[in-house]
């Protein structure tokens, strides 16, 4: 992490802004992110560019095109210049094109689209997103928080590769500046400045003031997970399992799952009927009767979503996978965001960081009895159920509000967000972005040959690749879930990064699926 000393000068007329609370956290400095678009349509990069400088020229929004600072206590600060210019814009942008057909290029032929594959696809592993980045990346895109530190390029990269036939448009952004549904209503504002709808263009929250922290209370009630929390002992041995993990296991894969929305439909129904038997014995827990998600008419029946199922499907799979101890402990960390349940202003969006983890945990003999003694159907529904009761219990405003200032509390003692659960536990961690809804931003505005209101071409993702700026390595992340949403189609798109040997197993898991439905 970088120092002070080792902060760029800006100059005395940029207007210092405070972060948010919870944009600068450890794990907010140590991630960068690369989100990608694939769509099936040649953009004009102009409009793309002139559109995004128009946004940044509405009010509050002209915040994103702030440097980042340290102040002399080591905190993170926004400069803001008082007007973006040639040489200080509010965005980088640079743009990369190819004469021919996408198909044609060696590296982007590979890449999957949505409208292209095959009606009858089943479930499947594709090569993992970081294989991607040498395409989608600008030579120059910062890989780390020290190439915003120490320069004075804006919050904002983006790059465009063009064909005549696709068009990949890749973000490049520290983890400090949003989350994937800021990172949502950011594209959702920029499409519809690229639309020429302003009227549509939402106020910018939380400009000079948080209101994460304006909408935070004290509360009496405790966390659900306060009494598992790692204390300094718990850490160092968490830390040496995980030494311990990545000595055995030096490498890492990252790999992309589709699964097809028919399948997930498949596989709910037949947990559904699964929960609902085990409810009516009592051998279940089914209380989740206050979600937002269960119609008025189906309260008195078990509930679970379709991202539920797919969290479910994933952990037995990667779980199974890795053959531990039938009583070894397994927690899964399920991110969720927190806006709504705060009730932030509206109208309104906030750009920035407002999630948390709902955690549940389990033993390893929890997951997976295969049905009719096959190895490719396993039942889903205690696992399922367990997910979606943590998720409820979890997420209720005076939980997030307990489990803020456990955070708090846990930072301040000992500079890092609490760990929770055993310390030889077998860790998953997902965040899913379908609520995020990128595979329908529409970028139709800038479609070649398209304009908006006279000719107006809908034009949405075809492909979501999100990766970190370098290739994998065996420090990094394992059993991290990104479930980077539902496509136009119907198709899940999961990203995985597992141990290498893990694959091994999944891919034997889908050809024998493959053999099932064939």
């Amino acid at each position: 992490m970088s120092s002070p000393s080792e902060t760029a000068s800006s100059p005395s007329t940029d207007t210092i802004i405070p972060f948010h609370f919870w944009d600068d956290v450890p794990h907010t400095r140590g991630i960068s992110i690369n989100v990608t678009l694939r769509f099936d349509e040649q953009l004009d990069p102009e409009r793309l560019r002139s559109s995004l400088s128009s946004l940044l020229e509405i009010d509050n929004w002209r915040k994103l095109g702030a440097r980042l600072r340290l102040d002399n206590s080591g905190k993170l600060v926004y400069h803001l210049p008082p007007k973006f210019t040639k040489d200080r814009p509010g965005f980088i942008f640079t743009t990369e094109e190819h004469d021919g057909s996408i198909k044609a290029h060696p590296l982007a032929s590979q890449m999957p689209s949505s409208t292209q594959l095959d009606p009858n696809t089943q479930v499947c592993v594709l090569d993992g997103m970081t294989k991607y980045s040498p395409l989608v990346r600008h030579k120059t895109a910062p890989t780390g928080i020290a190439d915003w530190l120490q320069t004075d390029i804006p919050q904002l990269v983006i790059h465009t590769v063009l064909f005549n036939d696709a068009t990949l448009l890749t973000l490049t952004f520290q983890h400090t500046l949003m989350d994937a549904m800021g990172l949502s209503s950011f594209l959702h504002a920029w499409t519809a400045a690229l639309s020429n709808r302003e009227e549509d263009i939402p106020p910018f929250l939380g400009f000079d003031e948080d209101p994460i922290e304006t909408q935070t209370e004290a509360v009496s009630e405790k966390p659900t997970i306060a009494g598992i929390v790692f204390g300094k002992i718990l850490l160092l041995r968490f830390a040496l399992v995980g030494w311990w993990e990545k000595y055995w296991f030096p490498k890492v894969e990252d790999k992309v799952l589709l699964i097809p929305g028919k399948y997930v439909d498949e596989v709910r129904k037949r947990t559904l009927q699964e929960i609902q038997e085990l409810a009516e014995e009592g051998r279940i827990n089914t209380n989740n009767q206050n979600d937002e998600q269960v119609k008025a008419q189906d309260r008195h029946r078990p509930f679970v979503s379709e991202s539920d199922i797919l969290l479910a499907l994933i952990s037995t799979l990667l779980v199974k996978a890795q053959n531990p101890s039938l009583h070894a402990p397994v927690q899964i960390s399920n991110i969720f965001d927190i806006r709504s349940i705060l009730g932030l202003p509206s109208p309104g969006v906030y750009i920035g960081n407002a999630i948390m983890p709902s955690c549940s945990d389990f033993e390893a003999r929890e997951f997976g009895d295969w049905y009719h003694g096959t190895g490719s159907e396993c039942r889903l529904g205690p696992v399922a159920m367990k997910i979606r009761n943590a998720l409820e219990t979890q997420r209720a405003k005076e939980q997030v509000l307990a489990h803020t200032a456990l955070r708090k509390k846990t930072l301040r003692d000992m500079g890092c967000l609490p760990l929770v659960g055993h310390p030889r536990q077998l860790g998953i961690s997902c965040t899913n972005w379908q609520r995020a809804g990128f595979f329908g931003v529409d970028f139709g505005g800038a479609v070649v040959g398209g304009q908006a209101g006279e000719k107006f071409i809908s034009c949405r993702p075809s492909y979501v690749n999100t990766a970190g700026p370098r290739p994998l390595d065996g420090n990094g992340p394992r059993n991290m879930v990104t479930v980077t949403g539902k496509d136009n189609v119907g198709n899940w798109w999961v990203h995985i990064i597992a141990r290498e040997e893990v694959w091994e197993q999944i891919e034997q898991w889908t050809r024998e699926l493959d053999l099932r439905y064939s």
